[in-house]
């Protein structure tokens, strides 16, 4: 069996790369709204960056990538706050 520390690192690790698919890292996180909003926000940069003009397609692109990068992250952080709550409660 795997020490606590180390099934913690690898749930948030987990988490990172659900974070991988529009709002699944959300999901895993039982954070639901968040999820829907990272899902159609998503959708709706995805969408104008292959639908408008070349400059604008490039913007969105750009836009939809950064938002792309930015989920995994927020997911892996999320799950390391809780993380740090619930031990801070723990031991008080």
């Amino acid at each position: 069996m795997l020490p606590t520390s180390t099934l913690a690192a690898r749930d948030r690790a987990w988490r990172f790369f659900l974070g991988l698919m529009p709002g699944v890292g959300a999901l895993y996180n039982a954070e639901f709204p968040k999820a829907g909003k990272h899902l159609v926000v998503f959708a709706v940069l995805a969408a104008l960056s292959g639908t408008t003009s070349e400059f604008f397609g490039t913007v969105f692109g750009m836009l939809t990538f950064g938002f792309y990068a930015y989920m995994p992250f927020e997911a892996y952080h999320t799950a390391r706050r809780r993380k740090l709550l619930r031990e801070r409660h723990d031991i008080s």
